[in-house]
């Protein structure tokens, strides 16, 4: 490694030659040597920056490339929204038919995909989900067909 690249290697993550030294375990003023000619670079110090340069724009391109589109079964039918009693809202986009839209399955995975976020996300949710406000299959902003099960606002209907 020459004391160009030295120098584009700390500079590429975000370093200070007093930081590099830092990081490398040595003292500041070698990081200068290095950095000006005066001194070596060693072999395991060339490797170790390389390494984290290497890291960090792997990184940097997995974050920049786009997430593969999902397979779908053909064509995405109406969406079902539940809304439970806490305020939480699920919506799942289904490929069913209209002709065999499922109020129950519906309600059954609503209640799965809060018990999950529940999990994943908010510990403070309760494990066991809230009654359920409403529920309805919407497409185009008209609705399909609906569960009331109370107060349910924005039925469409």
């Amino acid at each position: 490694m020459t004391p160009e690249q030295f120098c584009e290697a700390i500079d590429a993550l975000g370093l200070t030659q007093d930081t590099a030294a830092t990081l490398l375990g040595v003292h500041p003023r070698t990081t200068r040597r290095w950095a000006n000619a005066e001194r070596e670079i060693p072999g395991p110090v060339d490797n170790f920056l390389r390494y984290l340069v290497g890291a960090r724009m792997k990184a940097a391109n997995a974050i920049r490339v786009a997430p593969k589109a999902r397979k779908t079964k053909g064509s995405v039918g109406p969406t079902f929204v539940c809304e439970f009693s806490d305020g939480q809202v699920t919506r799942m986009s289904t490929f069913t038919s209209l002709t065999k839209l499922d109020l129950e399955r519906g309600l059954r995975l609503s209640r799965a995909a809060y018990e999950a976020r529940a999990r994943r996300f908010h510990r403070s949710l309760p494990p066991v989900p809230p009654p359920i406000v409403c529920a309805r299959f919407e497409q185009d902003g008209k609705t399909l067909a609906a569960y009331d099960g109370g107060d349910c606002e924005g039925d469409g209907a």
